[in-house]
């Protein structure tokens, strides 16, 4: 009966994702239609002569916001398009171990496993997963590519991750996780969003910290009982799919 409940929970919040994510294509259907004769509008009168400096200034500023707006619906676009499905119970061992072998050589890291470590079940969803590890993965090597490096723990019934960038400095920790945040240029900033609508969907808790001289993210799994869900024998149930980072 406990497996049925549960089953029953995981389709209705897989409907609930599916019907928001159906109306927000809606809405941003609706936002872009009119977008394209004002972005129109706006590049023909700057190609008029006749027109005083303070009206070019008002055209300039409508072509920017928007630029903006289109930049917005983009994000927008690539996170309602993410598949959140229904959770599943498989091997984290398992899984990672697949991941990593999986991404060589393109993502080469060190990883500190746990001595002798036994299966460890956790309530998940895979290929969320690897779009996760993937986004930090990618966002520490490109702050320091020889340092970098992963940290697994196990204490009871909780398996922690951290990723660690050695020599790295977080200017606002609290817009990290912010959409279109970025200290790396322009058009960036979904990366990290991303990771946290990943971790709040899969309920891991992911912080990124200044710790001494190194910047740590960090996310944990709850061990999850065998038979509160349906074991999966083939974890890795897609390619990992990767996006921008900072």
């Amino acid at each position: 009966m406990r497996v049925l409940m549960d089953d029953l929970h995981s389709l209705k919040e897989y409907e609930k994702v599916k019907s928001w994510k159906d109306g927000a294509r809606m809405l941003m259907h609706e936002i872009k239609n009119p977008l394209t004769p004002l972005k129109l509008s706006a590049q023909s009168l700057t190609l008029s002569s006749e027109k005083s400096e303070s009206a070019g200034e008002d055209v300039t500023r409508i072509l920017t916001s928007v630029k903006d707006i289109e930049t917005i619906l983009s994000y927008f676009k690539e996170l309602v398009n993410i598949e959140f499905g229904p959770l599943s119970a498989f091997d984290f061992f398992q899984h990672f171990h697949a991941f990593t072998d999986q991404v060589k050589p393109t993502l080469v890291f060190p990883c500190i496993l746990p001595a002798d470590a036994k299966p460890f079940v956790v309530l998940s969803e895979p290929t969320l997963l690897t779009m996760l590890f993937t986004n930090l993965i990618k966002n520490g090597l490109a702050e320091n590519k020889l340092d970098f490096h992963v940290d697994v723990s196990e204490i009871n019934d909780l398996l922690s991750m951290r990723f660690i960038t050695p020599n790295a400095h977080i200017k606002d920790a609290l817009k990290i996780f912010s959409l279109g945040y970025s200290t790396k240029g322009k058009d960036r900033g979904f990366g990290l969003f991303l990771c946290k609508k990943i971790s709040d969907y899969l309920d891991l808790n992911i912080q990124c910290r200044q710790e001494q001289s190194a910047v740590v993210f960090s996310i944990d799994f709850k061990r999850c009982n065998t038979t509160e869900g349906h074991l999966s024998l083939n974890p890795l149930q897609a390619k990992a799919q990767t996006y921008d980072t900072l």
